[in-house]
């Protein structure tokens, strides 16, 4: 599975909504610090990579965090 479709899942399933569009913002749809750190867990659960939590809260797009944890990779 790649970082798009696991972040994705993660962000659906912990923000309990049905999609995510690429100019999302996680907090802007609720999302808190306890639900930040079950996202990062479960991305970096999920993907074998680290997710530093502060990316999420620099930038809480879905666009780009998942371009970060894909420069990570490579």
């Amino acid at each position: 599975m790649d970082a798009r479709e696991t972040v994705a899942r993660a962000w659906c399933e912990i923000l309990d909504v049905p999609a995510v569009e690429p100019d999302d913002d996680f907090f802007a749809l609720g999302g808190d610090s306890m639900s930040a750190i079950r996202l990062v867990s479960q991305v970096e659960s999920e993907l074998g990579v680290v997710f530093p939590l502060e990316s999420l809260f620099r930038d809480g797009s879905f666009k780009e965090i998942v371009e970060a944890l894909e420069q990570s990779a490579r």
